[in-house]
């Protein structure tokens, strides 16, 4: 199959467009901040979208089972909780608020956020980002 001249050009000028709009078509938007999360706006910091936060990379953190609820672990009860993250420029995290626990009550979302404070993160954005995390516990 031949193409003509035109049909080349038109194929070259939409590979071009393509080309030029991928990059805003890949961004995704920052999401909305979580009932009970930080308002990252009046903390001045950046709501990392979905992608943003794989961008984050765990430079050190504390192991878990120092922090795993007593109680929780004797009877080998797995949980978890979602927190919401701020991390400084440094990438340090400066607070940490649990957004949900599962099971209710077991002392998994204190243990999560207690872990997480010890964490030291690699942030390419140099500023103060907020996003959310889970931390899972098992025995």
């Amino acid at each position: 199959m031949q193409f003509s001249f035109r049909s080349r050009l038109h194929c070259g000028i939409a590979a071009a467009i393509l080309f030029l709009i991928a990059p805003v078509l890949a961004q995704e938007t920052p999401p909305p901040d979580p009932p009970n999360g930080f308002s990252s706006q009046e903390r001045g910091a950046l709501r990392l979208s979905y992608v943003q936060v794989r961008q984050l990379k765990v430079i050190s953190a504390a192991h878990l089972p120092p922090f795993y609820p007593k109680e929780a672990a004797a009877r080998g009860q797995v949980g978890k909780a979602k927190l919401d993250l701020l991390v400084d420029a440094s990438g340090a995290v400066v607070d940490a608020r649990v957004l949900e626990e599962d099971p209710l009550a077991m002392g998994f979302g204190e243990a999560a956020a207690a872990a997480t404070k010890t964490s030291k993160f690699w942030n390419p954005f140099n500023r103060l980002v907020a996003f959310t995390t889970t931390v899972r516990f098992a025995p």
